[in-house]
Formats: structure tokens, C-alpha cells, sequence
């Protein structure tokens, strides 16, 4: 097995579960209103990465604390 496959797997399950983390960070963020919650968390599912370094650079706290 190539050794750049093996990274394209791995980098990609750590896209996986940062997305995740952030968007129950999101959904368990009571300071942002349910609106705000369904724009964030659309456009991290649109967007995947480009939406998740938006969102993290946006936002005023840390959600992988």
C-alpha cells in the first residue's frame, strides 16, 4: 500500500472527527441562536474545510478545548 494513501486516509479521518468536534461544539454553544447554529453548521457541511477554518477563525472561543 502507497504510502501517500495511507496519509490521504489519515488526514482524512482527522477532517472527519475536527468536523464533528466543532459542529457539537456548535450545537452545544448556547451563546449563538438556533439560526446562527443552522448557518454555521450548513456552512461547515458545504464547505467542509474551507468552512471549518472560517468558523474557528470567526469564532471568539475555542470549541476543541
Amino acid at each position: 500500500m502507497s504510502i501517500v494513501l495511507i496519509f490521504g486516509f489519515l488526514l482524512s479521518i482527522g477532517i472527519l472527527a475536527v468536523t464533528v468536534l466543532v459542529i457539537v461544539g456548535i450545537l452545544n454553544n448556547n451563546s449563538i441562536d438556533n439560526n446562527n447554529k443552522i448557518f454555521w453548521i450548513a456552512m461547515i457541511l458545504l464547505f467542509n474545510l474551507l468552512g471549518l477554518i472560517v468558523y474557528l477563525l470567526v469564532n471568539d472561543k475555542n470549541v476543541l478545548k
